[in-house]
């Protein structure tokens, strides 16, 4: 797939007069060559870089111990290694340019993701090469998904989508919050997701905080059960929440959820091309307000190599939607130490309008777990 990628690259280098582009994250690494480095987050010093000259063939730069790796799972075919413990990978990185005729060049360089002593070392190995910030192009690439990105969005959506219906197919009361979190992770492994990064898993009271992992407290009647399956297939994220009650919900948590699907069902009638991202959240709001319901700045994000990526659909930015975005649009209500209810699904927007990627189950209805 970094093929598209790269002609894509290429095309923003023209536009903008670079000579090449540096890229040192380990999502922008995996936008770049279709690999993610596994040691790359969790040892500091193991430096990975990617050179994608305006001519010539791209490159990645790893540490010798995950060569035969990268070499094996990447789309970039040249490798070039150094040794953690003898070589400095950025002074590499310098050889590299000059060898590709770029010691004069007009360089894209990723400067959120490079510390300040190996942006030093670049300046003072390639004094007369101009060094331009690149992550605000980065970011409006990745905005906006290539087929190949595309196919493998619907594909890890799916898997969280059918991991979340299955888990709570099989759930039960007196069932923990780990039990129920370790049937979500076995239905998205099963259904084709490479590992979950994030689950969110709250029964009662926990339902109602942002984020909260899956512990030992078990489902009893009456609980409302907020999940969120977060995690990656192929380098690409999910990230879909249902909610689900046991036994018998209240008044109040069936009129909330009534809520919550009027308003999604809102925002996606708002979903096309040219529409403004703030647009669709100021309405949100405004429905959120009218019915009384705890505001939350959000409505929604854009979905790829990061779980929360452009575009936002807040009060804070406002993009104009174009084909080939892939958001998430996902209402919540949260009563901290009560309850809270989601309903979050993933979509492409498309040339007139969406596409649906969990579409597999009508989820507009709140699931009941047996109690």
């Amino acid at each position: 797939m970094s093929s598209e990628i790269i002609v894509r690259q290429r095309a923003a280098m023209q536009e903008r007069g670079l000579d090449a582009l540096v890229i040192a994250s380990p999502e922008n690494i995996a936008y770049t060559a279709d690999v993610v480095v596994p040691s790359q987050t969790i040892v500091r010093h193991r430096l990975v870089y990617c050179l994608v000259p305006l001519q010539g063939e791209p490159e990645i730069i790893v540490v010798d111990i995950e060569e035969s790796f990268v070499r094996g799972t990447a789309s970039i075919a040249s490798v070039i290694a150094y040794n953690e413990f003898t070589e400095d990978p950025t002074r590499l990185l310098a050889e590299r340019l000059r060898a590709a005729g770029l010691a004069q060049g007009r360089i894209g360089l990723e400067l959120t993701a490079i510390a300040q002593k190996s942006y030093e070392t670049l300046r003072e190995a390639l004094p007369r090469a101009t060094f331009v910030a690149s992550d605000a192009l980065l970011s409006e690439l990745r905005m906006i998904k290539t087929p190949g990105e595309l196919a493998k969005l619907r594909a890890v959506g799916k898997a969280a989508e059918r991991a979340a219906r299955q888990a709570f197919e099989q759930a039960r009361v007196g069932m923990t919050e780990m039990e129920l979190g370790q049937l979500i992770t076995d239905a998205y492994l099963a259904n084709g997701g490479d590992r979950l990064t994030m689950l969110v898993v709250g029964a009662g009271e926990r339902s109602g905080l942002a984020n909260a992992a899956p512990t030992r407290r078990p489902l009893r009647g009456g609980d409302l059960v907020r999940i969120d399956v977060i995690g990656t297939g192929q380098c690409y994220y999910s990230d879909v929440a249902r909610t689900a009650v046991v036994g018998k919900a209240s008044e109040e948590q069936l009129r909330t959820w009534s809520h919550m699907v009027e308003a999604r069902k809102a925002a996606l009638d708002g979903i096309r091309p040219g529409q403004s991202t703030r647009a669709l959240y100021q309405r949100y709001a405004a429905q959120m307000e009218r019915w009384g319901l705890p505001p939350i700045k959000f409505l929604g994000h854009g979905l790829g190599l990061t779980l929360h990526e452009e575009p936002y659909l807040g009060p804070y930015t406002d993009i104009t939607l174009q084909p080939g975005m892939v958001l998430c649009i996902e209402p919540l209500c949260w009563y901290p130490d009560r309850w809270g209810v989601q309903y979050e699904d993933e979509l492409i927007v498309t040339e007139d309008g969406y596409e649906l990627i969990t579409d597999q189950y009508d989820a507009s209805e709140l699931f009941v777990i047996p109690a």
